[in-house]
């Protein structure tokens, strides 16, 4: 008779903006347990991790390492909507990829389709663990919490930072399908070009595409300008379809969002 426990699948696949650097010939358990709290937004602690099975290849050769792991996560903040504090979770063969980057590997994405999560709050085992940092972290959380609040009350207009981070997150995945609801229906600027539909958006990003194996996006921070303008500091990297050369390239990015909060202009500015 097959036992089932209490499982849940998460069905979608995050992008890491900020992703962590490995200068070995694979990342280590320990280097990846600190990938995987950056994937959750260091809202969640892992407690357990342990890593099952590597492969390397080098598609189009770019050098890859794909990873299977298991792991225990308990949450300390409320994340996605989905989980609340004190939540807590196995993962269970977890998959995770990697790329071998001119400064060493970077996780580029979690495979969530593949993974399943073991609800352990039902554990009677673990209903009575006494978690000392789970308070201190907490508290630590609640003050950044706190502090980003009272900013955000101080500027009387709608905070547009998780949209721009949403809309990085699922332009790296390079699928123009799942950003383009983003965009304005006329876009007035997209870097050189103005006043364009979302078919000659697409194009842009399409011939964009053609011309590299690969492009991470590394989201360093937001800056407010005014109640419709950001500015993203970005480091992008890359690598040339035609010679294979890694480029890594530093840029101020502005959007401005209209009236509805999409965005109808994005640009590179100066230094």
């Amino acid at each position: 008779m097959k036992l089932f426990i209490n499982t849940i699948v998460i069905s979608t696949c995050f992008i890491l903006l900020n992703a962590c650097t490995f200068n070995d010939k694979k990342p280590t358990e320990e280097e990846m347990k600190k990938c995987l709290m950056q994937e959750l937004d260091n809202k969640a602690k892992v407690l357990n991790f342990e890593t099952q099975d590597g492969l390397n290849s080098t598609p189009d050769g770019v050098k890859t390492y794909d990873a299977i792991f298991n792991a225990e996560i308990k949450f300390i903040s409320a994340y996605k909507d989905k989980f609340k504090p004190g939540d807590y979770y196995k993962i269970i063969n977890g998959s995770v990829k990697y790329i071998k980057t001119e400064k060493g590997w970077k996780a580029k994405s979690y495979d969530w389709d593949n993974m399943t999560l073991e609800n352990l709050n039902d554990k009677t085992n673990n209903n009575n663990v006494v978690d000392n940092d789970y308070d201190v972290y907490n508290d630590e959380i609640t003050e950044a919490t706190n502090a980003v609040e009272e900013a955000a009350t101080a500027v009387d207009a709608p905070s547009y930072t998780a949209t721009i981070e949403a809309f990085l997150n699922a332009e790296s995945t390079r699928n123009f399908s799942k950003f383009e609801n983003y965009f304005s229906p006329i876009v007035a600027r997209y870097w050189n070009v103005k006043n364009i539909d979302h078919a000659e958006l697409r194009k842009q990003y399409t011939d964009s595409w053609s011309k590299t194996n690969y492009g991470i996006n590394a989201l360093e921070y937001i800056k407010y300008i005014s109640s419709n303008t950001y500015d993203a500091y970005i480091t992008y990297e890359y690598q040339l379809k035609s010679n294979g050369t890694i480029k890594t390239v530093e840029s101020i990015i502005r959007f401005v969002f209209d009236d509805n909060g999409k965005i109808k202009e994005v640009y590179g500015i100066e230094s």
